[in-house]
């Protein structure tokens, strides 16, 4: 919903949107994970990572090392624009959780996790790709379930669009 919004609101397909947002929380990815974890096929992807390249929301980065190899980064200009669109679904988030006692959170962080791993096991067995998990990419280590202190902890007033 809120992707579709940010999509109308700036212009964008959604697609287009829902891949600039992992870009943010990744900071950058090569075309063939994105792909995996948006679950599309890498030529779709390249179609939307030209799409965005076009708009200078993104760019290509060649390794120096094996120029074959390549990943995909945002645009500083653009992460500061997006960020404020989504200021107030942050500020949402953290209002919703003040609400909240820790062991509270600690049963909702630990529902999500669990819901998200079978919506990942769901769409991997859908699209006939392995099941990816974003957490790898962003974290050490997936989160245990249990705690929350086994989920590292981020500042949620702070986006990953901001920097």
């Amino acid at each position: 919903m809120v992707n579709r919004a940010t999509a109308s609101r700036t212009g964008l397909n959604p697609t287009d949107v829902e891949t600039v947002a992992l870009l943010a929380v990744l900071n950058t990815a090569t075309p063939t994970r994105l792909a995996a974890l948006l679950a599309m096929g890498t030529g779709s992807m390249t179609l939307v990572i030209d799409r965005l390249e076009r708009a200078g929301i993104v760019r290509r980065v060649r390794d120096t090392n094996d120029r074959r190899s390549l990943t995909i980064e945002l645009v500083e200009d653009h992460r500061h624009e997006l960020a404020d669109l989504y200021t107030p679904l942050r500020q949402g988030g953290v209002d919703l959780a003040a609400r909240y006692s820790d062991e509270e959170l600690t049963v909702i962080a630990d529902y999500l996790t669990h819901a998200n791993d079978m919506l990942r096991d769901v769409a991997a067995s859908l699209t006939g790709n392995a099941a990816t998990d974003i957490s790898r990419d962003v974290n050490e280590s997936p989160p245990t379930s249990g705690t929350l202190d086994s989920v590292p902890r981020r500042d949620y007033q702070r986006s990953p669009l901001d920097g």
